[in-house]
């Protein structure tokens, strides 16, 4: 039961990281946004999840280093608006 929890939040996750890409490629976001880098942020912590019920390094580090990316222009454009 558990586990089909974790894939439906894993596919939600892709969904989420697949939305904010298809967002930049039609120039409705920018990544001057912070929306653009908060749904890539949710959704790589989404994907993360559903990792602890079926582990996979390559993916569980792209995920850690997407998070890490988007955290950090999250601090990019929040030292830019001082």
């Amino acid at each position: 039961m558990w586990s089909i929890i974790a894939q439906f939040i894993g596919l939600v996750g892709a969904g989420l990281v697949l939305y904010a890409y298809y967002m930049i490629s039609q120039r409705r976001w920018s990544d001057q946004q912070k929306i653009y880098h908060v749904v890539n942020i949710v959704g790589a912590g989404f994907i993360l999840i559903s990792l602890a019920f079926s582990f996979n390094i390559a993916a569980f580090t792209i995920q850690v280093f997407w998070i890490i990316i988007g955290v950090l222009g999250l601090l990019k454009l929040r030292r830019e608006s001082r």
